[in-house]
């Protein structure tokens, strides 16, 4: 995965939470399944954060 697609990634998964959590907001949806399936969004959100993080820090290394 380039660092464009992650990037990609990152938002539609931002985008999606978001949308997870205003549905929580408006009730009548099953509670486990949504925040259980929010739960996973922001778990491969942090993976990504911290992949592009990882590539920072290598890229700076590589600098000096």
């Amino acid at each position: 995965m380039t660092i464009l697609e992650t990037c990609c990634r990152i938002i539609e998964l931002k985008m999606m939470i978001k949308q997870n959590v205003e549905r929580l907001k408006m009730h009548g949806e099953d509670y486990d399944n949504l925040f259980s399936e929010t739960l996973n969004m922001m778990d491969e959100l942090d993976f990504y954060v911290n992949q592009i993080n990882d590539i920072d820090s290598r890229v700076s290394i590589e600098k000096y």
